[in-house]
Formats: C-alpha cells, sequence, structure tokens
C-alpha cells in the first residue's frame, strides 16, 4: 500500500506539471532520479515519502472518515480484507478520497516555502516535463 501511494502522489505531481498522465516510463525514471541510491536522499524524495506515510497512517485509522474500515467493500476482518485489496477508485473511494485531499494539501505553498509538488518538480528538472 505505501508504495503503491508513493508512486500515486508522484503520478499526480507529473501531471500537474504537464496536464497528461505520465507513461509508467516517466513514473519509473523519475522514481530512480528521487531515490538514487548513489546521492544523499534529497527533500523531495524525504517529503514523498513522509506525506505517502501520512496518508497511510490515515487510512489504517479506525477513527478516521476515509479509512480502510469504511470503505464498501470491507467487511469486518482487516486480514482477509487486504488479502483481496483492489485500489481501483471504484473498490476503494476512501483511498482515492484522501490521496485527493493530500495532494492538493502539497500543492500549497507554507508561507515563504515552496510547496512539496514545487520541489519534487525542481528536483526531476526536465524529466517533469
Amino acid at each position: 500500500m505505501f508504495y503503491y501511494v508513493v508512486v500515486e502522489l508522484l503520478r499526480r505531481i507529473l501531471r500537474s506539471s504537464t496536464g497528461l498522465d505520465p507513461s509508467p516510463r516517466k513514473i519509473s525514471d523519475s522514481i530512480i532520479c528521487l531515490f538514487d541510491v548513489r546521492k544523499e536522499r534529497s527533500a523531495a524524495a524525504e517529503g514523498l515519502l513522509e506525506q505517502a506515510k501520512l496518508l497511510d497512517d490515515d487510512y489504517f485509522n479506525q477513527s478516521e472518515d476515509c479509512s480502510i474500515f469504511k470503505e464498501p467493500t470491507f467487511k469486518g476482518d482487516l486480514n482477509t480484507h487486504l488479502k483481496t485489496y483492489n485500489v481501483s477508485s471504484a473498490h476503494a473511494p476512501n483511498l482515492h478520497e484522501l490521496l485527493r485531499i493530500n495532494f492538493n494539501d502539497i500543492r500549497k505553498k507554507k508561507g515563504a516555502e515552496k510547496s512539496l509538488v514545487d520541489i519534487v518538480l525542481q528536483e526531476l528538472g526536465p524529466l517533469a516535463e
């Protein structure tokens, strides 16, 4: 789930820069650029991982409105549910709502600081085009 969220947030960031859905190749190249083990982890990579962690924490929190426990397909047993879990928007509308909310949050600038979307796009440089 965590990696799906990282990739989905990155896909939305890339789409925000061009208006087009990025190809699987562009997403893979972007992941390689952001998480290159030969260099120190960048603020862009750290921010993306932190956002994915926060989203996953919310999604697995029973008291949250958009939790996995309130998905229409959830039948009361988390273990069984995860074994047959489908991340499509039809089967996981709460997850996709959290992704939408989270993406809107990372687009916002905080005072004079750049937004996480801007930081990621800057780190990716020509890959984001």
